[in-house]
């Protein structure tokens, strides 16, 4: 049995995978890069009041279900990339009066029927949903039919915690577990693979495992029995 290792010596293979993430999440803004930090860091110390961790491979097996630090900075990073620097356009010659004051008419009536037209609309979409039917979008990512994923609308910055324990959908049918995954955060895609030992329309595995943490953003693999396959 290996020795236990003493808590400076582990801490300082935390305090070394929350450096390479600071230094992976470079691109962000100072106060969101400590901010989603200070959460990674709360959410390492939740995982080792959980279980006994001894020695330097205990320690690598945590960190490990956390995520590496460049997969987390890439999450994190969605959207920056994005944002290219402004593009400076010389400025257009400046027009004589007379057209100047016909452009300044015609940007007002324009003006004015766009904002007819939002108070038309505002007023229509709450005629629509005057009768408390509406409850909200959900921030999760849904899939269509063919199992592409669908992003969800997504707050700007960083949206909540970016950490999550997977849920455990096997043995639900596939709208159970589709509710499931959204209700605990979780985007997903679906795929179906012929089984004789489960019924059709039954999930009968997912990847990753129940239980495993890993990033939100990343969808789950939900694995849909198909039925038998069909034999001529």
């Amino acid at each position: 049995m290996s020795e236990p290792w003493l808590g400076s010596e582990l801490d300082a293979m935390v305090n070394g995978y929350l450096n390479e993430l600071s230094d992976a999440l470079g691109r962000l803004p100072a106060t969101q890069r400590d901010h989603l930090v200070s959460e990674i860091r709360e959410h390492i110390a939740e995982l080792r009041a959980e279980r006994s961790v001894r020695d330097r491979s205990d320690m690598e097996a945590l960190l490990n279900r956390v995520g590496l630090p460049e997969d987390i900075a890439a999450v994190a990073l969605e959207g920056e990339d994005e944002e290219s620097d402004p593009v400076l356009v010389p400025p257009a010659p400046a027009l004589p009066l007379g057209q100047r004051l016909n452009v300044s008419r015609r940007t007002m009536v324009v003006v004015g029927a766009v904002a007819v037209a939002f108070i038309i609309f505002v007023v229509a979409v709450a005629g629509v949903f005057s009768d408390g039917s509406f409850h909200g979008s959900s921030s999760a990512i849904v899939t269509n039919p063919a199992g592409a994923v669908l992003p969800g609308p997504v707050p700007p910055n960083l949206p909540g915690p970016l950490m999550g324990t997977v849920p455990n959908v096997i043995g639900e049918s596939q709208a159970a577990a589709e509710e499931t995954m959204i209700g605990a955060g979780w985007s997903y895609t679906i795929e179906e693979t012929p089984s004789t030992a489960v019924a059709a329309g039954t999930v009968l595995a997912q990847e990753p495992a129940a239980g495993s943490t890993g990033v939100l953003r990343r969808p789950v693999v939900i694995i849909v029995s198909s039925g038998p396959t069909s034999t001529s």
